[in-house]
């Protein structure tokens, strides 16, 4: 939930809007993070020679494709818009 809240009110900035469905979502896609996490990890022990960094390398591969997953399902799925923070605009200028 701290996950959630940290990435609600600050990362995707949507604060005001409705939580409830958007915490389901966010359950949703956070499972579905780490179901791809565990199976990468599993994919990439499998198939890597067996030497003593491959779990290692496994866990940086693993965790880097469900961040980008997550992140990816967070700014649609979840929170629905363009990951800026509150007050920025994208040209830069002060709203």
């Amino acid at each position: 939930m701290a996950t959630y809240f940290g990435n609600r009110f600050f990362t995707f900035a949507q604060g005001k809007q409705p939580a409830a469905a958007r915490f389901f979502h966010y359950v949703a896609a956070s499972g579905f993070s780490n179901v791809l996490n565990l199976a990468v990890y599993a994919l990439a022990l499998a198939l890597l020679p067996p030497l003593t960094f491959v779990p290692f390398a496994a866990l940086v591969l693993a965790t880097a494709v469900s961040m980008g997953a997550s992140f990816c399902l967070y700014s649609t799925f979840v929170f629905g818009g363009s990951p800026r923070p509150r007050g920025v605009t994208v040209d830069g200028r002060d709203p």
